[in-house]
């Protein structure tokens, strides 16, 4: 016999913000706090890339747990290292980030703010 775990109902809101990873809506300004980010060389889709990953502590103000902040995409790389380069990972840093057209036309906007 099959031992089941017990299921818990959640609300819509905390349905639609479960997931374990921040998302990017186009023209929508997110605010991220994150720490111990790093650049992971590795296979993803079947090719080599290089993938950005951070730990999030807060989304848009809120505090979170579990969640991350990855991207493979160089475009929004490019806009990040100027910001991190020189900083510590291991301390808590905030960004707003703001994501502009879709597929081939995505430009992105960063912002290193003060944290809260």
């Amino acid at each position: 016999m099959t031992e089941e775990k017990p299921t818990q109902e959640v609300n819509w809101d905390e349905a639609i913000t479960s997931s374990g990873y921040i998302s990017l809506d186009e023209e929508t300004e997110k605010k991220i706090q994150i720490i111990n980010w790093k650049m992971i060389k590795g296979e993803k889709f079947g090719q080599q890339q290089v993938e950005f990953i951070a730990e999030v502590v807060k989304e848009d103000g809120k505090p979170v747990t579990d969640k991350l902040f990855t991207t493979t995409s160089n475009r929004l790389k490019t806009k990040l290292k100027p910001l991190l380069e020189n900083l510590d990972a291991s301390k808590p840093i905030t960004l707003t980030v703001l994501k502009i057209g879709t597929k081939f036309d995505t430009r992105y906007m960063v912002k290193l703010v003060d944290n809260e």
